[in-house]
């Protein structure tokens, strides 16, 4: 998933503050564990309960990528 390659990826280049990136990185996957398992097994309300972090997690890192 597009999710998955945004971990794998890690810690671009030109980020200010690597230590931050790393920390919102390891949030963005621990959302994202938990918003699968919750899309495979769990209801329809923990699943827009889990989407959010997944969503604010993932702007926060963009907001931390060098502005070209």
């Amino acid at each position: 998933s597009r999710g998955e390659a945004i971990l794998k990826l890690g810690v671009p280049a030109g980020v200010k503050d690597t230590a931050a990136f790393e920390k919102e990185l390891k949030l963005f996957g621990d959302a994202l564990a938990k918003f699968r398992q919750d899309a495979a097994n769990g209801s329809d309300a923990a699943l827009a309960e889990s989407y959010p972090p997944v969503h604010d997690s993932f702007e926060t890192l963009a907001e931390m990528l060098p502005q070209k």
